[in-house]
């Protein structure tokens, strides 16, 4: 739903669970955004190495942390502690 101000488009209004994708979308962008940086900058790791640490934060993405699924931005905070 699009709120109006004088006709003009002022703020937008949607559901939660829309306003949850829309936060996980943000979070992979942001996440795809920095590897970009990365790789032009010539930083990284072997591939054996990345999917390795990838089936680690799925593993512990997908564990059952008692609040429900964690975030993208969680599981990039916990690969940025371990690297």
């Amino acid at each position: 739903m699009i709120i109006t101000r004088r006709g003009e488009p002022a703020a937008v209004m949607f559901s939660f669970e829309a306003y949850e994708r829309s936060e996980k979308e943000r979070e992979l962008l942001q996440l795809l955004a920095h590897g970009e940086i990365e790789v032009k900058a010539r930083k990284g790791v072997d591939l054996e190495s990345m999917l390795a640490e990838a089936d680690a934060l799925l593993a512990w993405c997908c564990e059952d942390s008692g609040e429900g699924s964690r975030s993208a931005g969680e599981a990039n905070a916990r690969f940025r502690r371990r690297t």
